[in-house]
């Protein structure tokens, strides 16, 4: 893997990584050669309530609908992360942008990415099985 996510702290205008030791043994792989590095803000990862009723909707639908009857929880998540799952971002590249189009992942999703997904996978139930998805409190959630 040629790219990797390292958190830190930003302190008196450097970087105060929380894992230097990973971090030191990551860029080993590129000595000698040119890297890019970009800032963000740190967004909070997603709350376990938000990943349970995501999991607790996919094992409503494999039981409660026509559509995704006899899937189990597992085949409706890769099909939601397929259908609802995929960002698009613009970094800076050379002579202007590059768009890079990646599949989420919910193992280190943000709040902010989580709520984006779940938005649109409702949506998609919605508008393309006509499916009423039921509130977290009907789900246990």
């Amino acid at each position: 893997m040629n790219k990797a996510l390292f958190k830190g702290t930003a302190v008196n205008g450097e970087v105060k990584y929380y894992r230097p030791e990973m971090l030191k043994e990551f860029l080993k792989k590129f000595e000698g050669h040119a890297v890019d590095v970009l800032f963000e803000p740190h967004n909070p990862d997603a709350s376990r309530e938000s990943h349970g009723y995501y999991r607790a909707l996919n094992r409503w639908l494999s039981q409660n609908t026509e559509s995704f009857g006899g899937w189990d929880a597992d085949d409706i998540h890769s099909w939601a992360i397929d259908q609802c799952g995929t960002i698009y971002k613009s970094y800076p590249y050379k002579d202007g942008y590059r768009e890079v189009k990646r599949r989420l992942s919910l193992s280190n999703i943000s709040k902010r990415d989580m709520r984006w997904f779940m938005d649109r996978w409702i949506k998609y139930l919605a508008t393309e099985h006509e499916i009423v998805v039921p509130e977290p409190t009907y789900l246990g959630g």
